[in-house]
């Protein structure tokens, strides 16, 4: 029996109330899915948790296999929606909230001056999103900050896909613009 026949009927069986089936679930992908979404973020600490949230996802919302694709296809647009969603809550507006160019032994809890930091650029960015037009701050905030999709941004927002596109790149460059005023600059 393939892979994706074992795991649309231990999703079955899970769904039918035998917690076997979950057990078979995380089994049979928890590995090459941790593998999957370490492809995308380099950090296999991070990629287990994320991992461990596709299922977690899987038992307390249960959504709905339809069979359109494979069952491994599905779970894995699962995993790669929520790796995407984590590398938007790491990043504003294109630069990564990373530590990994801090110094090593740096201890963030003690480091008061690093905190200040970061709060002061925080503070910085929200003041300049706070002075952009309010479609162009909402398209922002809702593609970075919330990590909805540009599909789902043109819902929300009654536009289509391209309009939505265009509100963005001319949001992102408004943005730029009062970032520039308050005195950062790319490598802030």
């Amino acid at each position: 029996m393939s892979d994706n026949n074992i795991g649309e009927e231990s999703y079955r069986k899970f769904l039918n109330g035998d917690k076997e089936g979950m057990r078979e679930l995380v089994d049979t992908y928890r590995y090459s899915l941790i593998e999957f979404i370490n492809s995308y973020i380099q950090d296999y600490s991070s990629a287990e948790d994320l991992a461990e949230e596709v299922f977690v996802q899987l038992l307390v919302k249960k959504p709905v296999f339809r069979g359109d694709c494979s069952f491994k296809t599905w779970l894995y647009s699962i995993g790669r929606h929520l790796t995407l969603n984590y590398i938007r809550r790491k990043t504003i507006i294109g630069h990564p909230l990373s530590l990994n160019n801090l110094p090593e032994l740096i201890d963030l809890d003690s480091d008061i001056e690093i905190k200040h930091l970061i709060n002061e650029r925080n503070a910085i960015l929200y003041r300049s999103l706070d002075k952009l037009k309010p479609e162009f701050k909402q398209s922002l905030t809702l593609y970075y900050l919330e990590g909805y999709s540009t599909d789902e941004i043109a819902s929300i927002m009654c536009k289509n896909r391209r309009q939505i596109e265009n509100i963005k790149y001319r949001a992102k460059k408004a943005l730029w613009a009062e970032l520039k005023k308050e005195g950062l600059n790319n490598e802030d």
